[in-house]
């Protein structure tokens, strides 16, 4: 039982295995290399000096800098939900004959998810 599980792994584990062209590895270290140049500075933010005038954002800063703290910028998006969606027609039952004229089941017609 013991060998029979260890060769179940082992061809689990290489049927797993991709084996890609120079070309492509390079392209993948490449879109790595590029993701760990991105700035999370925002170009909005106040100077330094400025925010060392504001006992308030001195202390978000440090809070920040504190391990496994989360940052949460002001609240500045309007928090009004988007208006719901009203159907000028009534909906049509999925049982109901399409509207279309086929004589097919709108569920087997114009309502059949592909």
């Amino acid at each position: 039982a013991l060998t029979d599980r260890i060769k179940q792994e082992v061809i689990g584990v290489l049927s797993k295995i991709q084996v890609r062209a120079e070309a492509d590895v390079e392209a993948i270290e490449a879109q790595r290399r590029m993701r760990g140049e991105i700035s999370l500075i925002h170009d909005e933010s106040p100077p330094v000096a400025e925010a060392a005038d504001d006992p308030e954002a001195l202390a978000q800063a440090a809070a920040a800098r504190q391990p496994g703290a989360v940052f949460r910028p002001p609240s500045t998006v309007d928090d009004s939900a988007p208006a719901p969606f009203v159907r000028d027609t009534r909906k049509i039952g999925r049982n109901e004959p399409c509207p279309c004229g086929s004589g097919k089941k709108f569920k087997q017609c114009h309502g059949k998810v592909a």
